[in-house]
């Protein structure tokens, strides 16, 4: 009896054992979202006392009720100014050529960074300058007559300059194009998803009448209104130095959004991120779409 009294214990003694380490406690990650807010108000010029209150963070249709909110004016900026030399866009190079250097030189402060990348067919210019003062009229080559607009831009927000991981920076793409691809092997969606995941804001400029509608717009539009940049179309060099001296003054005015969230166990996914003022008559806030899990 004492023998069977001791094997009882001692299976009793392994199920306890067992249970105890029965992995059934959940672990869930905590990933941390940074998102760049830009906040304007009613007549599109920046705010420059937005506070938490102003403000509602929604993810995936739930608010998210916990997180932080700091300027960014004392950040280093990593621009990348992105051209793209395809024949419907070489009539327009003599404006741009003159103005880009004057415009970037007031931009960027010496903490800043700067990426060069002309285009056509394959990158044709790349450069990176740690001072703006070294920025000079491009002598762009001759250009080829296809354009690899979504494999350049995929390839400018995944350089280092924009996404070195070891610090706390604001990045953002300057590109100058008509909208066109009729080369590249990756895509729009390709392009999104790239920038959005380095938090890399797109801003793009074209040039042609306001009156006219061209097929590349809308492709602007989106790259823009998907990272939290901006499209601009201009006529004159006028309107490019007020649309630079526009980006300038977001990229130095903007702030950084933080919270944590669970992470996804599984397969990457996007989540939908927006923005909106807590009051009526409040700023207009504007953020990238949102962010996709690690996993």
């Amino acid at each position: 009896m004492r023998f069977w009294s001791g094997l009882i214990l001692f299976v009793g003694c392994l199920l306890s054992s067992s249970v105890a380490s029965d992995p059934l406690t959940i672990h869930k990650s905590i990933q941390e979202v940074r998102l760049t807010v830009v906040a304007t108000d009613a007549h599109g010029r920046p705010v420059s006392t937005l506070q938490p209150q102003e403000l509602a963070v929604i993810e995936d249709g739930h608010r998210i009720n916990h997180f932080d909110l700091r300027p960014a004016s004392d950040l280093p900026l990593r621009v990348a100014v992105v051209l793209d030399l395809s024949g419907s866009m070489r009539k327009t190079w003599p404006l741009v050529r003159d103005n880009l250097g004057q415009s970037l030189r007031r931009m960027l402060l010496p903490q800043d960074q700067l990426l060069i990348i002309a285009f056509d067919d394959k990158i044709e210019i790349e450069k990176t300058l740690n001072d703006a003062r070294e920025v000079t009229p491009l002598e762009l080559p001759r250009a080829a007559g296809l354009t690899a607009l979504y494999d350049t831009l995929f390839l400018a927000c995944r350089e280092d300059v924009l996404n070195d991981k070891g610090e706390a920076r604001h990045s953002a793409v300057i590109l100058f194009s008509d909208g066109e691809d009729n080369l590249s092997r990756h895509d729009l969606q390709d392009d999104i998803e790239t920038a959005e995941s380095a938090g890399i804001a797109l801003y793009t400029i074209a040039s042609h009448s306001h009156g006219v509608q061209r097929s590349g717009d809308s492709i602007l539009q989106q790259l823009a209104n998907s990272t939290g940049g901006r499209a601009f179309i201009i006529e004159s060099a006028a309107e490019l130095e007020s649309a630079l001296g526009t980006i300038q003054s977001e990229l130095r005015s903007s702030y950084l959004l933080y919270y944590r969230t669970n992470d996804d166990a599984g397969a990457r996914r996007f989540r939908k991120v927006s923005l909106a003022p807590t009051r009526l008559g409040g700023p207009s806030l504007r953020s990238r779409e949102g962010y996709y899990t690690t996993h």
